[in-house]
């Protein structure tokens, strides 16, 4: 059975430059990049199927990033939520603490950083699926061609 692509990485910033820099930093063969400009698409993106990372910057339009990872933790507890934000912000230590954001990066966020710990989590996700046991069963099932 071939193996299945992994799960896209989310991005949700007005910003083409940091789109920019991780489709350049991360092998795009590999790894899809899907971009969100607005919360609402984020939103609608996180209930649709299962993504490998949510990265969004802090400043959003009606709904701050913070909030924006919230709903992703409950919705996909699996993703790497990451957060780009200009200083820290309210609530950003409980946040961590309880896990809603994995890490925090503050401007200048350092690219070399960020994209390591994306691959880390990519990796680490990837080595948990080859691991398990269940996983060929956990794979939907196609129908062979007639």
């Amino acid at each position: 059975m071939p193996k299945p692509a992994p799960a896209p990485i989310l991005v949700i910033a007005a910003s083409r430059g940091l789109v920019s820099m991780l489709r350049a930093a991360l092998d795009e063969n590999r790894y899809t990049i899907e971009i969100a400009a607005t919360p609402k698409e984020a939103l609608r993106r996180i209930l649709r199927a299962p993504l490998a990372a949510v990265v969004s910057v802090y400043d959003l339009p009606k709904m701050n990033g913070l909030e924006l990872l919230s709903f992703c933790a409950r919705r996909q507890p699996d993703s790497l939520r990451i957060l780009l934000a200009d200083d820290r912000p309210a609530g950003i230590v409980e946040a961590l603490s309880t896990g809603t954001v994995e890490r925090l990066f503050v401007r200048p966020w350092p690219s070399g950083t960020l994209i390591e710990c994306l691959r880390h989590k990519l990796r680490h996700a990837e080595t948990l699926d080859r691991h398990n046991p269940f996983h060929d069963h956990l794979l939907p099932q196609t129908a062979p061609a007639a």
